[in-house]
């Protein structure tokens, strides 16, 4: 996880403190709240030794020594220091002054002169641990030495005789890390950690029960396989039978390249394509296989024309179709029907085959009992079978659902091309049966289409819920599966239809209200309850027996024990579900890590146990050994911590071994000496500073669902629109409860520092019905920023922008790395934190390229337009020309990239294949784009960005272009306003005499300011003196 990094500059002693924009708590009252979430038998004994107790921590825990025992005196221990309560605290009891937040650190630059002798220390600093007695003593120093390695060496002597210790370190997995709690994979920040002890301090009072719920793989993606087959036509490309001879027996998975992977004489990927005569998806499919069958790449294409058989002329051309593949053979079929598709007239290109039969003499064909009949008969069949209304494609058995399809086929076939790969990496597959391997590891299914889309909106969650309700609803399953595998009942049902007699209806009254928000279900609806899925409305048998499949497939009941009694079998699916709906990895530590490096500090009576693989000397680790500290001396839970560090000497000496490490696990204030400074919070906090060194929490991620994903809603008047995905969204906003229209609650709560999911009920019939904030006009700007190095440049681009400009200006900032408040100009920072469920991009550079597009519906309100720059961008005129265009129901206005064709020719935006992907349409600079997000969100366009990038991801594609390329295909999807070309000057592909009049300038390299006749370096200065 990456968490967000704020830059101060040279000092000399400063106090440095972390407050959130919100009202405080007492201690007191967080105590209650831990008690309430956590034992709340205990909270009537509390309440009562807290009259005599102070409002601090130490007074708190001394008053409640001998009433607490461990491990729950250490977890309230942590939680104070931590003050992880303060938001539901202060929600209930609010105190009139900010709260400082704790769990933060700050990273102090100091040099080292001395750098050889670092390039060994990690062995040295292992080596001194083996000298010191208890796994206490071993963390103590660790803490210390790698708080700051330059004191390390200057006050500790350290042995050279390293020998056996680099032996010990080269029998460890390198690179391997681990860190869970009783099998809980967690990310170890200080509120990760917590967050996890605290859960699983109630799991092993739940699911224990069972040893594989708490260290087996819980869920996985689901994938799906049809197993109908009927005869097509096989397409191949020009001599493939002589190429096929030139390859190898077996596939080299070993190479990230696909087409390596396929090339070989097993028959890896098989795409059925049935296209529609009808549908404008049908000529893009045709040729694609056709182009990729004449690269070569082995994917075993069969095609099936689907058409409407009583119409007489789509009858005319599916015969003559036929007929070419029987006399012409497949490939020059698919061109014939290309070129149809091409001219608008089968006819003409029919006759341009020069056939063996007369286009009048087609109907000859027709005969009801000839061959061709019979085949177009039993084709046709099998579409009808399948419910495939137009265009349907499968890769290996699974249909691709997403439309367009076009835009998918190569991204599909490479998904599954690695999909195959990590199997083959991890199981014991037979070469000869990987068409076998795809069958049994899917969901099977006799339609092209689900019979009812599941995504995480449907899965039930028991966060924040009692043990009581979770026991009592887990009772109901299980009383409701006598006669099945899982649980299967309606509520509220009133009807009575033969078609779903296989559901009992419960009545609602056997459900506390606790139960019912459990379940997700209000009063008035009708739910269906399969399993841990919740379905509005009474499920069909075809779809109830759909989602049982599901069920035994993505939650891996394979790995649970036989024994279980069905209310087990509910409570472990329930668990499973709870776990999957926040990305919560289940798996044990790899069992031959035994070494002697291995520290351990056992706690006798604790049933919680954190075992951590870690670098110690990693850039993000003084954290973690700081809050492994914490909870050992906490008492909390037992800690197994093996270091597994680089296996060699440092060639290079890292450059976070150049600063020195404080905590803020437990303070108010963090003093430092002198020197820059990085101030490091939790990547679920958004914060900014000033120049006292102050910084305050400015928003906190939450994790709610809407019921009707797309839907939307008002956040403290402001518009949002849950994601098409899963229903999923996250206002950004401070600790506190908020107005809400257009749900079934009054109001909107964010009370965690941890996202914990929380479900709503869409009160609206359509959009159209809740009454939205106006477009304010404001000339909003938006900016990601990489680097801290960078807020210069983002400072000379505001800079010209408001000398330019009268309109009011707003700035917009997303980043990892947050600075101070921009003087003079209002300035709000953006979380840049991802749900476990968004493309996670490989490559660095894709990280922040791709935010503008993946998370401003998250993020960003709704209702306003947005103009997103780059920060290497200035302006010569105004930009608040933007807020005085009309968008019509253009989604974005953005400037071509070029409109000379001389200058086009060779640029990677007009090969062959990003030209069909966005059907010849002008390609966009993505520097400059004004977004109406009214209108971006209505048609749901980050939603489509993120499919096609998360196919990319699986797709190994690591082209650092690729966020613009996506961008540019989002023109199919909505309208863009194509902007001329002297609105952006890039110098790498503008013409020359733009540079001087164009509105911006996009700084593509050194040249582009000289070329515009700008002195950046000197509006650089200006800018600075402006804003610092």
């Amino acid at each position: 996880m990456i968490s967000i990094f704020l830059f101060s500059f040279l000092c000399r002693s400063v106090d440095i403190s972390l407050k959130g924009e919100w009202k405080d708590s007492s201690l007191k009252d967080e105590t209650i709240v831990f008690f309430e979430q956590n034992e709340p038998n205990l909270l009537s004994k509390v309440k009562s030794k807290l009259e005599k107790a102070d409002d601090n921590k130490n007074s708190i825990l001394d008053a409640l020594s001998k009433t607490v025992s461990q491990p729950l005196y250490g977890l309230l221990n942590l939680s104070l220091s931590l003050r992880y309560y303060n938001p539901k605290a202060s929600i209930k009891n609010p105190i009139d002054r900010q709260p400082s937040i704790h769990s933060w650190s700050v990273y102090e630059e100091e040099p080292i002169q001395n750098i050889n002798v670092y390039k060994s220390i990690h062995y040295s600093v292992l080596r001194k641990l083996s000298d010191l007695a208890n796994g206490k003593q071993k963390v103590s120093f660790l803490h210390k030495a790698i708080s700051s390695l330059k004191d390390l060496t200057s006050n500790t002597e350290l042995s050279t005789d390293t020998a056996a210790i680099q032996h010990q370190i080269r029998e460890l997995p390198e690179k391997y890390f681990y860190s869970g709690i009783n099998g809980r994979v967690i990310k170890p920040h200080y509120y990760d950690v917590l967050d996890a002890l605290l859960e699983e301090y109630k799991n092993t009072k739940i699911f224990n029960f069972s040893k594989a719920l708490l260290t087996k793989k819980g869920f996985k993606q689901p994938h799906y396989y049809n197993p109908q087959t009927v005869a097509m036509q096989k397409l191949e490309g020009h001599d493939f039978r002589r190429q096929y001879d030139n390859w190898k027996d077996e596939p080299n998975f070993n190479t990230e390249d696909y087409v390596q992977i396929l090339r070989c004489k097993k028959q890896i990927v098989t795409m059925n394509i049935v296209f529609d005569l009808d549908s404008p998806e049908s000529p893009a499919l045709l040729r694609w296989a056709h182009e990729t069958a004449q690269e070569h790449i082995p994917i075993y294409f069969n095609l099936l024309l689907n058409f409407d058989f009583e119409n007489e002329t789509a009858k005319h051309i599916a015969y003559s179709w036929h007929q070419s593949v029987d006399t012409l053979g497949v490939r020059n079929a698919v061109l014939f029907m290309i070129d149809g598709y091409k001219r608008g007239n089968f006819k003409k290109a029919y006759k341009a085959t020069i056939p063996t039969l007369r286009w009048r003499k087609i109907p000859t064909l027709m005969k009801e009992s000839s061959s061709m009949t019979t085949r177009i008969k039993n084709q046709l069949q099998y579409v009808k079978s399948l419910n495939i209304k137009d265009v349907g494609v499968s890769v290996n058995g699974e249909f691709i659902q997403e439309r367009p399809i076009f835009q998918l086929l190569e991204k599909k076939v490479i998904e599954s091309v690695f999909r195959l790969k990590e199997a083959v990496r991890t199981e014991n597959i037979n070469s000869s049966k990987y068409d076998e391997w795809f069958r049994d590891n899917a969901i099977e299914l006799n339609d092209a289409d689900l019979p009812i889309v599941i995504t995480l909106n449907n899965y039930i969650t028991l966060n924040g819920f009692s043990e009581k309700a979770i026991l009592h609803v887990a009772t109901i399953m299980s009383q409701n599966a006598e006669n099945r595998k899982y649980s299967a009942f309606t509520i509220n049902s009133e009807s009575n239809s033969s078609e779903s007699s296989i559901l009992t209806d419960i009545d609602i009254s056997k459900f506390t209200d606790e139960d019912l928000s459990l379940l997700k279900v209000n009063q008035k609806d009708t739910f269906t309850i399969v399993g841990p899925l919740v379905f509005k409305g009474k499920l069909t048998k075809k779809q109830v027996n759909f989602a049982e499949r599901y069920i035994e497939y993505v939650f891996c009941t394979n790995n649970l024990e036989t024994s279980l009694t069905k209310k087990e079998i509910a409570l472990a699916l329930l668990f499973r579900a709870s776990n999957a709906i926040d990305g919560i990895e289940r798996n044990s530590i790899r069992e031959q890590l035994s070494t002697q490096l291995k520290i351990d500090s056992i706690v006798t009576h604790s049933p919680l146990k954190w075992e951590l693989v870690i670098d110690p000397f990693a850039e993000n680790a003084p954290e973690v050994i700081d809050m492994v500290k914490n909870v050992i001396d906490s008492g909390a839970a037992s800690v197994e911590l093996t270091p597994n560090v680089n296996h060699n000497e440092y060639r290079q000496v890292p450059n976070h071994f150049h600063r020195h490490f404080y905590s803020g696990f437990d303070s108010d204030t963090i003093h430092i000496s002198s020197g820059e400074y990085q101030v490091k919070v939790s990547p679920y906090l958004t914060a900014y500073g000033n120049n006292n060194h102050e910084y305050f929490v400015s928003s906190v991620v939450s994790s709610s669902f809407l019921d009707k994903p797309g839907f939307r809603f008002t956040v403290n008047d402001m518009l949002f629109t849950s994601i098409v995905e899963n229903g999923y969204f996250s206002p950004a906003l401070p600790i506190g409860k908020y107005k809400m229209n257009g749900t079934n609650s009054k109001y909107y709560v964010i009370d965690s520092f941890v996202p914990h999911s929380k479900f709503y009920y869409s009160s609206i019939k359509s959009n159209e019905d809740l009454a939205v904030p106006e477009f304010t006009e404001k000339l909003n700007l938006v900016v990601t920023v990489h680097d801290p190095a960078d807020m210069a440049d983002v400072k000379a681009l505001l800079y010209t922008v408001v000398k330019n400009t009268t309109s009011t200006v707003r700035l917009y900032i997303a980043s990892k790395f947050t600075l101070n408040q921009i003087n003079g100009v209002k300035t709000i920072f953006l979380p840049t934190y991802s749900p476990h469920f968004f493309p996670e991009p490989k490559v660095k550079e894709q990280v922040m390229s791709t935010w503008k597009f993946t998370h401003i519906d998250l993020y960003l309100e709704n209702s306003e337009r947005y103009l997103i720059l780059s920060h290497k961008l200035i302006f010569n005129g105004d930009a608040g020309r933007f807020t005085r265009l009309r968008m019509n129901f253009a989604i974005v206005a953005s400037p071509v990239m070029t409109e000379n064709f001389f200058t086009q020719r060779g640029k990677p935006w007009m090969e062959r294949k990003p030209l069909m992907e966005r059907l010849s349409r002008p390609y966009h600079t993505s520097a400059l784009i004004w977004v109406d997000m009214d209108r971006w969100t209505e048609l749901h366009i980050s939603d489509r960005f993120r499919s096609l990038f998360k196919l990319n991801i699986a797709s190994n594609n690591k082209d650092h272009q690729i966020a613009e390329d996506l961008y540019n295909i989002m023109q199919l999807f909505g309208q863009f306003i194509t902007l001329p070309e002297e609105v952006s000057y890039c110098n790498t592909r503008s013409p020359k005499n733009l540079a001087r009049k164009a509105l911006a300038v996009e700084l593509c390299s050194s040249d582009a300011a000289r070329l515009s006749g700008i002195k950046y370096e000197k509006v650089k200065q200006q800018a600075l003196k402006e804003y610092n």
